[in-house]
């Protein structure tokens, strides 16, 4: 086991999936390729294939704040992951804890998918009580729409999340030009930026938590 004294720690909060390719296998399994070590809190349990979630149930809040507490109370976490959430209590709780640690870095991949909660209720939470915290917040382009539904266009959606605090966003796609794909980081203090790469025909479970994790690795190394 790689020594904790040399691979940056970092808190992961998300769901179980049993297929081993999204939620906490994807956090784990990439920043550990990537040289940091991943403590795992997990939110919510998934009944999944390959297509689609069939069910989940989220965890109680303390259970959720005793795990997280345990582990920042003993080790030197560096940066924290933000991705299922499992409901909007779990939101309120994990806004708890990530309040008394404002010098982390907080990366925020949110699900709004949840057997508590509409979409929306978690898209607001999300935005009143997680976004503040937010270094980062990565989303794809039908998250954004539902963080942003006053929104015209994709920078002015963009714009509209960042006003409830975080620094920057990333949204991943759905612009196709000529095979590729093109995301956009949105940023307060830069001017945006785009990303192309060629679009992958295949279809995947598991490539925003992939993204976002390879992203805290980066940023729980450099910090």
């Amino acid at each position: 086991m790689r020594q904790l004294d040399k691979a940056p720690v970092v808190l992961c909060f998300s769901g179980s999936d049993p297929t081993g390719a999204s939620g906490m296998a994807a956090d784990i399994t990439v920043l550990n390729a990537l040289g940091c070590h991943c403590c795992p809190i997990i939110t919510a349990i998934t009944s999944r294939d390959t297509q689609t979630i069939k069910e989940h149930w989220s965890l109680e809040s303390l259970l959720v704040i005793e795990q997280a507490r345990a582990i920042l109370e003993d080790m030197n976490v560096r940066a924290i992951k933000l991705g299922m959430m499992g409901s909007v209590a779990n939101i309120e709780a994990v806004h708890t804890i990530i309040t008394d640690y404002p010098q982390l870095s907080v990366i925020v991949d949110p699900v709004l998918q949840t057997a508590d909660d509409s979409a929306a209720a978690m898209a607001d939470a999300t935005k009143a009580l997680l976004l503040p915290q937010a270094r980062l917040v990565v989303l794809n382009h039908e998250q954004l729409r539902v963080m942003a539904m006053e929104g015209d266009s994709l920078s002015s959606r963009a714009n509209m999340v960042m006003e409830a605090g975080c620094d920057n966003i990333f949204v991943s796609g759905p612009k196709v030009t000529n095979g590729n794909i093109t995301n956009h980081l949105f940023s307060k203090h830069k001017t945006a930026m785009e990303f192309s790469w060629p679009l992958l025909q295949q279809n995947y479970v598991g490539a925003g938590q992939t993204l976002s994790a390879s992203i805290t690795a980066y940023m729980a190394h450099q910090d």
